[in-house]
């Protein structure tokens, strides 16, 4: 294989793995934030129990929805993660983005030069 032909596979190999890295790394710091202490991390989302200006305690979620998350099993922190990170557009257009450059890599046409004189 020429070398301008391997320089062409790695760069579309390069494009192809990075935001696939991106989206582990981004689900990886989320589940062991989220396993780790389940009500911090609710409340640092939810920014249960902040206080306004007027005094008063804000919260985007009641208190029983509160509860329910923090009560959450491992299968319902498994699928809270699945719909965070592989259902948005971003991630489903990153995971486009790669397969397109990993066929792209794949079928990565190569020159081959022949010589006649050697043949015959």
């Amino acid at each position: 294989m020429e070398k301008k032909y391997w320089w062409k596979i790695s760069t579309k190999l390069t494009l192809a793995i990075l935001p696939l890295c991106g989206i582990l790394i981004f689900l990886i710091g989320q589940s062991t934030e989220l396993f780790k202490d389940s009500t911090a991390y609710w409340t640092r989302l939810l920014k249960w129990g902040q206080v306004n200006d007027a005094g008063e305690k804000v919260s985007w979620a009641s208190e029983t929805y509160f509860n329910k998350l923090i009560s959450l099993g491992v299968g319902g922190k498994l699928l809270y993660l699945f719909c965070r990170n592989f259902i948005p557009l971003t991630t489903v257009a990153n995971i486009v983005a790669s397969a397109f450059w990993i066929n792209s890599a794949k079928n990565q046409k190569v020159k081959v030069k022949v010589n006649l004189t050697t043949i015959l």
